[in-house]
């Protein structure tokens, strides 16, 4: 019986010095929150092709999103960078290769809804609008 005390008790004592080491320590939190308003705009386009060769595909969209970005690049209250872009066969019902197909996606974002509704407007002449969101920027958020 003696062992099985002299065991416990020489496992315990990590456990005591550990507790005894933090005695004179405080822990703190603290939180705040209010509620704010969405101030940043965000929107993502994207451009679609298809055609026999892959080359083409990816020429065809590389050139409408590079028009794209060179567009958005003029208005200095958008930021705008590339983003999702992906070519893909096309095969028929019995597996051979038809053709190509591709997307290529652009992401917006501004505190300006005006001039971001404006930017959308002539970028859908040749891109499609695959989503709008608003949020709290980063600066709002600190």
């Amino acid at each position: 019986m003696r062992w099985i005390l002299l065991a416990v008790a020489i496992a315990a004592s990590p456990l005591l010095s550990a507790q005894e080491a933090r005695f004179n320590q405080v822990e703190l939190q603290a939180e705040a929150s209010r509620e704010v308003q969405n101030d940043l705009m965000t929107a993502n386009l994207y451009a679609e092709a298809s055609d026999p060769s892959a080359a083409k595909v990816a020429d065809q969209l590389n050139r409408v999103t590079a028009e794209a970005l060179k567009t958005a690049g003029a208005e200095k209250a958008v930021k705008a960078r590339s983003g999702h872009s992906q070519t893909y066969p096309v095969n028929d019902r019995n597996g051979k290769l038809t053709g190509w197909r591709g997307r290529s996606e652009i992401r917006l974002e501004s505190k300006d809804n005006r001039a971001m509704a404006a930017l959308i407007g002539r970028l859908q002449s040749s891109m499609q609008l695959s989503g709008v969101s608003f949020s709290v920027s980063p600066e709002l958020r600190r």
